[in-house]
């Protein structure tokens, strides 16, 4: 009997793709250069059609663990592996003795799982979660608005500076919006701050001098909030926070980025810069620029309904609490070590100024 040797088109496919991610990332280390997503996302596709989930999220999470990763796609990316990080969920809570059918679970791929509407579309986009949470009629919500500036995207990187602006909503009054408080914080960092950074978020070489980090302020805000928002690479950004202060690992966290369907409301970008612009506003510049815009988008409404966008955080589920990693208890005692202590070298500094001119004035009429 005669052995089939034609090869698998599936496994020849796969192969491909995985030395060209090779080369790629190779080439990226070499040169020092950035790496797109375009044969990992291929990759995945592949995995999807064959139902294989597990190495679709690998394969994803793959590029982003890459240093070299371009920051403008892992957004998508990032919310590409939730989605099937929650599929992978579902099925194995699926009964082993029923078939996909009777269970009720339909498999369709990532296109077909969010509609999307075309630009300046009226049709109504439904809050998906509307009818399961509690009504916001009657309440008072407060939201907490938080812009991180950090080193980088790796476990090792961290927090340089911190802006924080606390919202509150209350459907009910006649200026339903009102800011309670703001604030801002940086601190010194065992890594050294990358020049662009410091230039794209106007941040001083002395900031974490003038302004050190108030731990207790910062955790009594937390306390206030009920959601807690960020947009850009809200991941990265509430993992670098969480590592810093590991108490926050319970909050409830949510993603103006993501749990807002942005294009389906007809933007072209999910962009914090250039929804802000669509709004009429300018580009947002420092941190604390970054946090209240955010709080300035939430306050819009939403033509179709004309409710505002801080509805869209209520009605939503806040994201997965964030699983603590003995790397993260490794990075956080880093932190807590080499942490420099800024008031105290400044209360030292200025006495030993005054007790310097002190002396000084002494001996001028010795």
């Amino acid at each position: 009997m005669a052995v089939n040797t034609t090869p698998n088109l599936t496994n020849i496919v796969e192969q491909k793709f995985l030395t060209l991610i090779d080369d790629e990332e190779l080439t990226a280390f070499e040169n020092d250069g950035v790496l797109h997503s375009g044969n990992y996302i291929k990759l995945a596709n592949l995995y999807h059609f064959q139902k294989e989930f597990k190495k679709e999220e690998e394969i994803l999470a793959r590029y982003t663990e890459s240093k070299f990763a371009d920051a403008k796609e892992l957004t998508d990316i990032f919310e590409r592996i939730d989605v099937i990080s929650e599929k992978r969920h579902i099925l194995e809570q699926a009964p082993l003795n029923k078939n996909i059918e009777d269970s009720g679970l339909s498999l369709t791929t990532l296109e077909s799982e969010q509609e999307t509407v075309e630009l300046g579309s009226n049709k109504e986009v439904i809050h998906q979660n509307k009818n399961t949470q509690t009504a916001i009629e009657g309440l008072t919500i407060t939201v907490l608005s938080v812009c991180a500036v950090y080193t980088g995207q790796k476990p090792d990187d961290e927090i340089v500076e911190l802006s924080l602006v606390l919202l509150e909503y209350t459907e009910s009054k006649e200026n339903p919006f009102s800011i309670i408080k703001t604030y801002q914080g940086n601190r010194q960092t065992n890594k050294p701050i990358p020049n662009k950074l410091s230039h794209k978020f106007n941040l001083s070489s002395g900031s974490a001098l003038e302004k050190p980090m108030d731990k207790e302020e910062i955790l009594q805000m937390f306390l206030r909030a009920n959601y807690v928002v960020s947009h850009n690479h809200a991941d990265i950004e509430r993992k670098h926070l969480v590592t810093l202060f590991p108490v926050l690992k319970s909050c409830k966290w949510y993603s103006t980025q993501k749990d807002i369907p942005w294009k389906a409301l007809g933007f072209e970008s999910t962009s914090l810069s250039d929804i802000t612009k669509s709004f009429g506003r300018r580009k947002p510049r420092t941190s604390m620029e970054r946090a209240k815009a955010i709080c300035q988008i939430l306050q819009h409404k939403e033509s179709s309904t004309n409710d505002p966008l801080i509805e869209r955080i209520h009605y939503m589920k806040p994201m997965r609490e964030i699983k603590w990693t003995d790397e993260m208890e490794q990075q956080h005692k880093n932190m807590s070590k080499k942490q420099v202590k800024g008031p105290n070298f400044l209360v030292w500094f200025v006495t030993l100024s005054i007790i310097g001119a002190g002396v000084a004035k002494y001996l001028k009429y010795w």
